[in-house]
C-alpha cells in the first residue's frame, strides 16, 4: 500500500509541475508577442520591463506591457539586488 501511495504522490507532483511550467511558458510567450508586436507595428524598441537609476540613488521600474505604461518605485529591491551582486562578486553592468 505504501508503494502505491508514493506513486500517486509522484504523479500528482509531476502533473502539477508540468502545468506550472506550461503556465510560465505561456506568460513568457505573451510578453514576447507583445514586445515584438509593438516593435513591428509602432517601432517601439523599449523593453517591457526596465530599471532606471537616477544619480540620487532612486530607482524606478518602468513597465510597458499589454497596454500598461506604469512606473513603480524600485529603490529597495535594487539595493537588495546590488547587495547580492556584490556578495557573489558579479560585475556591475555599465548604466
Amino acid at each position: 500500500m505504501n508503494g502505491k501511495k508514493q506513486g500517486s504522490t509522484a504523479k500528482t507532483f509531476f502533473t502539477s509541475f508540468s502545468i506550472t511550467c506550461c503556465i510560465f511558458i505561456f506568460i513568457i510567450g505573451i510578453i514576447i508577442v507583445d514586445y515584438r508586436g509593438r516593435e513591428m507595428s509602432f517601432g517601439d524598441e523599449r523593453l517591457p520591463f526596465e530599471i532606471l537609476s537616477e544619480e540620487s540613488g532612486e530607482a524606478t521600474l518602468e513597465i510597458r506591457l499589454l497596454g500598461i505604461d506604469e512606473s513603480v518605485n524600485f529603490t529597495g529591491v535594487k539595493k537588495v539586488l546590488d547587495f547580492i551582486r556584490d556578495f557573489v562578486c558579479l560585475p556591475n553592468r555599465p548604466e
